[in-house]
């Protein structure tokens, strides 16, 4: 009996650490772990092994002998070939043969062009939508062997079952004589959860091209989506494929390493104004983070398609600058990294912090064409004004209590989906003036909110598009007093005016004076090195001036101005 009962314990003991072994080595299982059982199993045996390898592309063997006979291999079709695919592309999925040969609907945007040939695996057998997903999965996040790649075997399975939310409508891809499309995702989200993941993407643009127009789709529950362009060569040591985003360390990097070309919380179109456009070097490699949050009860494939339309560059186009303007909790905007000056403590009562941005060295004008505002969850008002030359508010430029559109107030600022604001003509803003930008916050957490990723730390981003001219754009010529050597706008003058000094004149200790109709001096602006600048006239009462160009201890020009307030 004590024999019976030590051999029933020891089978107990047994079959436990079995399921125990097994368990664990199920956790511990990689997917590409899954994907070798798979071709294993259904592509190996019958058309890609020793014995037939169809294409040359042998399936079976070790891991190692499948990850050599397809990570970056060109495959043995020219059709393919000609086209830029390997048998697998580490991080895109659609640029992988044997990807294209498996798809067979998964990605709806995806065929097999002619010259490719039969779809995998040939015959009888068929791949599942879950195989095929883990296929897409595993090569999505870099097609490696080690690691855990986000994805979730069984979470896809109740997916593919039905306990889902409806999908992203697909974006057609443009021709290709007219753009491009990037396809991120699919990623797959029980509810509640909320992740950020970068990606790198090849644009493989054989020119410089100006980008002039783009649109993109996105899963309702997007957070945001950023979009970055590497400096050239910056992106040779990053990894292909997408990988989450863990902590601000992550996504700092990317900051110095590329510049920021748009980011938006929502689905939208966007046609850059007429002679202006995004200017991107040959084989642009890209960035784009994608931050979701799954607030609904079902299990979501999180996805975007982006469209990204191009054209050869001119000369002749302007140059088009996205910029994000940070708060860094200097006085006067200065640009830096100190974004962990950010903090809003749990008063449960309004904190209002300002963004201070102009420069004061600056001969430029910015004309603005788009602005747009990012907070998190605690944000609760977002305002950005002309700044005056004194240093206090001006008008009212963006209004955060306005729908998505910026076209009517709604009463209440929703940081989900704030408003994008377009402005045509562009806005042409002084920047030895600038802007103030100021965002309120209400923190009833019970804890100190700081700088961070996620919706329940804090950001204070003001997104900007914009142009740079040396002269403010829409001039109305009728205003604009114009002497043989110098330009002024406007003509009467109220606060300031845009002096634009001929090319004629050879700037040598060159001065600006301005008197009054007694002859006194009352502006002086010296030691001239440009030829553009502005005069300010705010101390100045109404009434009629004279002005002279002093270069070289000779008059070079002079003219009468009106000061109206």
């Amino acid at each position: 009996m004590v024999g019976k009962n030590l051999n029933s314990m020891k089978k107990h003991i047994l079959s436990t650490f079995l399921f125990t072994f097994f368990a664990t080595a199920l956790l511990a299982q990689t997917t590409f772990d899954r994907v070798y059982q798979i071709v294993q199993t259904k592509c190996s045996p019958t058309c890609h092994n020793y014995g037939s390898p169809d294409g040359n592309m042998r399936l079976d063997g070790t891991k190692e002998d499948v990850l050599a006979n397809l990570i970056n291999v060109t495959p043995d079709n020219d059709a393919a070939d000609s086209m830029g695919y390997k048998r697998i592309f580490p991080g895109n999925a659609r640029m992988s043969f044997m990807f294209r040969k498996i798809n067979q609907g998964l990605d709806v945007n995806v065929h097999l062009p002619n010259g490719f040939g039969a779809p995998m695996p040939k015959d009888t057998t068929v791949l599942t939508e879950v195989e095929r997903e883990m296929i897409r999965q595993w090569i999505n996040f870099g097609a490696e062997d080690t690691g855990y790649a986000y994805a979730d075997e069984q979470l896809i399975t109740d997916y593919y079952n039905g306990f889902a939310e409806a999908r992203t409508p697909a974006l057609p891809i443009p021709d290709p004589s007219d753009g491009y499309q990037i396809y991120y995702g699919p990623i797959f989200l029980a509810p509640g959860v909320e992740v950020e993941f970068d990606g790198k993407f090849l644009m493989n643009n054989p020119i410089d091209v100006e980008v002039h127009r783009m649109h993109v789709e996105m899963n309702k529950e997007s957070h945001h989506m950023a979009v970055f362009k590497y400096k050239p060569g910056q992106d040779t040591s990053v990894f292909n494929g997408l990988k989450k985003v863990n902590n601000i360390g992550d996504a700092a990097a990317l900051f110095f390493s590329a510049d920021v070309v748009a980011q938006w919380p929502n689905s939208l179109e966007v046609e850059l104004p007429q002679g202006t456009a995004l200017m991107w070097n040959a084989n642009a490699a890209l960035s784009i983070s994608y931050h979701i949050l799954n607030y609904s009860d079902s299990i979501i494939a999180a996805e975007l398609y982006y469209n990204i339309y191009t054209r050869p560059q001119s000369s002749s186009t302007i140059p088009m600058t996205s910029y994000p303007v940070r708060y860094d909790g200097h006085p006067v905007y200065q640009g830096g990294w100190d974004v962990f000056s950010l903090f809003i403590t749990p008063t449960g009562e309004d904190t209002t912090l300002r963004i201070t941005q102009y420069s004061p060295d600056s001969t430029f004008y910015w004309n603005l064409w788009s602005i747009q505002a990012h907070t998190h969850q605690i944000g609760n008002d977002y305002n950005v004004f002309l700044r005056n030359p004194d240093g206090s508010k001006g008008q009212i430029i963006y209004n955060g209590s306005y729908n998505v559109t910026h076209t009517f107030n709604q009463g209440f600022y929703d940081w989900e989906h704030p408003p994008l604001r377009y402005f045509d003509p562009p806005l042409s803003i002084d920047q030895t003036i600038g802007m103030i930008h100021e965002a309120t916050f209400n923190n009833n957490t019970g804890d100190t909110v700081g700088f961070g990723l996620k919706t329940t730390d804090e950001m204070f981003v003001t997104y900007i598009f914009f142009t740079k001219t040396q002269t403010p754009i829409g001039i109305l010529q009728d205003r604009v007093f114009n002497d043989a050597h110098v330009k002024i706008y406007p003509n009467p003058i109220q606060q300031q005016a845009w002096i634009q000094i001929g090319p004629d004149v050879v700037l040598k200790n060159a001065e600006f004076r301005v008197y009054d109709l007694q002859g006194k001096e009352v502006l002086l602006v010296n030691s001239l090195k440009e030829r553009q600048f502005t005069l300010n006239t705010k101390n100045l009462s109404t009434g009629n001036y004279f002005y002279r160009l002093v270069n070289d201890g000779k008059v070079a020009a002079s003219g009468k101005v009106v000061v109206q307030k």
